[in-house]
Parts: structure tokens; C-alpha cells; sequence
């Protein structure tokens, strides 16, 4: 079961790139970045895993406010559940805001 889910908020921390080969034979590069929420009442980080997304990833530097496009997941294993958040898109939040003032 996934579940896509989008909210804005300010990047904590970005891992370094992990990255191997497949069985297969196929590259794969992980990172990992962390999310605070924009929320007034209980503001809550996000730990949000990026497969073979160097360009949304990049978009994502600590400090930025991004707008993230998530899928949620939650998988049944040896009777025990595991959730996964998977980035899927990023928006700069702070670029956007930028070409909208423009006076002309």
C-alpha cells in the first residue's frame, strides 16, 4: 500500500551518496535527506530515502525550503511492519517565491 503525499518545509540534512551495482548489472546511488515540516503546532522532521534522484536531490541543500512530493509506504515482514518514504519530486520554495515579486 503507498499512499503520495506532498508538504513544504526546511532541509535539515543531506547524506552523502551510497551507490552500488545490481545483480543485474545496473548502477544504483541512494541518498538520504531530512525534512523539517512548516507546521505551527507540532513541527515534525522526515527522513526521506532518494533512489536515482542526483538532480531532485540536488535542489535540496540544508537551509533551502522545499516543497517535497512523497510516497509512503508501509510493508509486513517477519511480523513486523517497516515504513518507507521514497522522494519522487522536490520544488525550491524559495525560487518560486523569488520570481513572483518581480514588479514588472
Amino acid at each position: 500500500m503507498s499512499k503520495a503525499i506532498e508538504f513544504t518545509g526546511l532541509v535539515k540534512a543531506v547524506s552523502e551518496v551510497t551507490s552500488g551495482t545490481t545483480k543485474d548489472g545496473k548502477q544504483w546511488q541512494k541518498q538520504t535527506i531530512v525534512v523539517e515540516e512548516d507546521a505551527t503546532e507540532r513541527p515534525s522532521g522526515f527522513v526521506i530515502e532518494c533512489f536515482n534522484k542526483p538532480d531532485e536531490v540536488a535542489k535540496c541543500q540544508p537551509g533551502a525550503t522545499v516543497k517535497v512530493f512523497v510516497n509512503h509506504s508501509v510493508n509486513l515482514w517477519n511480523d513486523k511492519h517497516y515504513q518507507k518514504i521514497d522522494l519522487w519530486k522536490c520544488e525550491l520554495v524559495n525560487a518560486e517565491n523569488t520570481k513572483n515579486d518581480l514588479a514588472f
